[in-house]
């Protein structure tokens, strides 16, 4: 049995396959093209969002709708023509009266004729809108109605292959039915006819104005995007036409290589000085203007300033170590250890004497006092207490009996002891340390007009030396208060010393100043107004980082809209005509449309059949 042949495809279903590799755009495109014919302005912007979308631009208001096969219009095929029968019960379409019923001829040809507002336009836009129609239109309301149309819809009756098939309950929707998509509809707006010249007539089959379309398209967009980017080619700031900065510099450098590829963070770490940077800037644009040996005896001066204070930072921090004053703090301690021992065995010593205290400080004192008036003015060169039978007491003046003799023997036996010996040694120690602790000030006023040169050159090192200072005092006013007590003492940290940054402060000053004296001689000038030329134009870029920054910006959209405006080509979609016309408009084709012409005019027109571009017209020549 034979089997039949595979159904052709239509112009469009051939447009269809060779989409699925196009941009999402044109697909879309497409989709608007065969469904309303030639697109609007609002397609074209809608198009050309979506066409940056592609690109990557962010998502916005209009979503793609690419071309599928439920926007192409049916296939039925050799054997099943489809016929319209009637339509009835129409609703919701201009001024159409209700219940009436349109009838077609299925074999043959409906003239349909009346006035004008008879209602023939109105059928007219019920069959573009349920059948294929390039031009579908837009169905409008009854304009003396009060309200709008709940539904617009009618019935329509139609056969395919001869068979009448169920009643369609048409409604309106934006595409055409499944099956009646199968039947054209054609009038003054969606004809395919189009008069060129005077005695000239071109005539092009279904759907091969499509490539057309969207080649007219592609060009909008391109001239729409163009348009766009002349505009942003005529908003670049002035300031790089005539820039106030060095070209030799690395910030001219850059800005003249300026491009959408440029790095802005590293045009804006470019922007950033530090510290010491600014710092330099401002001595060089001051310095610069100086006599160069005068500028360098100032800045020695301002190192000396900074020696200064170095010297003393190192003596407080020499003399508030933990070190030193915890161990001011131990000898303090061991003395009061020491002392009540001597205490304890004092108490063990004199208990039952006559008068209470014997062997407290203060009798010790007296005690003390006693013996050098003995040993030195009343019995020189004799032992304390005096021996002689006629020895009298140092502080009554009596002659000392045995009993005052053998007590004062008692009492100068416990001086003797070690407890007593430890207890003054550790004493005198303490003393001593406390004393080398208390020695010397601890303050800012002495330095006050070096810290004050210090906060012109870096304040933040001039707060954290006074810091520095003020916490040293601290920590010296802590330990003397706890050295009173008996608990633990508990010093406070030991804050960041500003040494370090001092000393580095100290080498940049001096350095700079053998710059400056070197700058005598015009070779080392040049090098320090170099200098001073690359930290000025950084300083420039930073108070105009946002003009550079957007001039990038400007630059990445204008390469952006080139990128765009690259799929906007139409050499593949006159390819893509041109192949479609060769494949549809075959010799025989041409030979029955030349005898049709010829039976319809050949008494009057001279028929040349001429295929032009990928447009495949066929047109005959009077």
């Amino acid at each position: 049995m034979q089997q039949p042949d595979a159904q052709q495809k239509t112009v469009l279903e051939t447009i269809l396959d060779w989409s699925k590799d196009r941009p999402l755009w044109q697909r879309d495109a497409l989709r608007r093209i065969i469904a309303n014919g030639r697109l609007t302005d609002a397609d074209i912007g809608e198009l050309v969002d979506l066409c940056k979308q592609g690109k990557g631009a962010p998502a916005g208001a209009p979503k793609a709708v690419p071309l599928g096969i439920a926007h192409l219009p049916a296939n039925p095929g050799q054997a099943a023509a489809v016929s319209l029968l009637s339509i009835t019960d129409v609703t919701g379409v201009n001024n159409l009266a209700a219940g009436q019923t349109l009838g077609f001829e299925p074999n043959g040809i409906t003239i349909i004729y009346g006035d004008n507002g008879a209602g023939k336009s109105g059928y007219a836009r019920i069959l573009k809108r349920a059948c294929r129609a390039r031009h579908a239109g837009k169905i409008e309301p009854n304009v003396y109605a009060d309200q709008p149309p709940k539904h617009i819809g009618g019935n329509i009756a139609y056969g395919v292959g001869g068979m009448p098939q169920p009643v369609e309950q048409w409604q309106n929707a934006a595409n055409p039915h499944a099956t009646l998509s199968a039947v054209s509809v054609f009038d003054s707006d969606c004809a395919s006819v189009h008069i060129r010249e005077k005695n000239e007539v071109a005539f092009r089959p279904f759907g091969l104005d499509v490539p057309d379309e969207l080649a007219a398209a592609c060009q909008s967009v391109k001239d729409a995007l163009a348009a766009e980017q002349k505009q942003l080619e005529k908003v670049r700031n002035p300031i790089f036409a005539a820039p106030t900065w060095k070209a030799t510099t690395a910030v001219g450098k850059a800005l003249a290589a300026l491009n959408a590829n440029t790095d802005a963070k590293k045009i804006e770490a470019l922007a950033v000085l530090s510290a010491d940077e600014s710092a330099r800037l401002e001595r060089l644009r001051e310095d610069l203007s100086k006599n160069p040996t005068k500028a360098a005896a100032e800045q020695t001066v301002k190192a000396d300033n900074v020696m200064r204070l170095i010297t003393v930072v190192n003596s407080v921090a020499a003399r508030t170590t933990d070190e030193e004053l915890l161990a001011a703090a131990a000898l303090a301690k061991d003395a009061r250890s020491k002392r009540d021992a001597a205490r304890l065995a004092a108490e063990n010593a004199f208990t039952g004497e006559p008068l209470a205290g014997v062997g407290s400080e203060t009798w010790r004192a007296l005690w003390d006092s006693a013996r050098r008036y003995s040993t030195e003015i009343a019995y020189p060169g004799e032992s304390f207490p005096p021996s002689a039978e006629d020895a009298h007491c140092m502080l009554c003046q009596q002659p000392l009996e045995a009993e005052a003799r053998a007590r004062m023997a008692r009492f100068e036996d416990f001086i003797q002891k070690d407890t007593e010996q430890l207890a003054c040694e550790a004493e005198k120690a303490a003393q001593t340390a406390r004393q080398t602790i208390v020695t010397g000030a601890i303050g800012t006023r002495a330095v006050k007009a070096s810290l004050d040169e210090l906060g012109l050159q870096n304040q933040e090192l001039q707060q954290q030396t006074r810091r520095f200072i003020a916490s040293a005092r601290l920590r010296r006013h802590v330990l003397l208060k706890a050295l009173g007590g008996n608990g633990e003492v508990q010093l406070p940290p030991v804050p960041l010393s500003p040494l370090p940054d001092l000393g580095q402060l100290q080498t940049t000053i001096r350095s700079y100043a053998a710059e400056l004296r070197k700058s005598a001689d015009a070779d080392e000038r040049k090098k320090l107004e170099a200098d001073f030329a690359e930290l000025s134009d950084r300083a420039l870029l930073a108070g105009m980082l946002q003009v550079v920054t957007d001039e990038i910006q400007r630059l990445k959209t204008i390469r952006f809209l080139t990128e765009c405006a690259g799929e906007t080509a139409t050499n593949t979609i006159t390819k893509m005509g041109n192949d479609i016309a060769d494949t549809v408009i075959t010799p025989r084709l041409r030979d029955r449309f030349q005898e049709e012409i010829v039976r319809l005019a050949a008494s009057k027109v001279r028929v040349e059949i001429v295929r032009v571009d990928f447009r495949a017209n066929l047109t005959p020549l009077s």
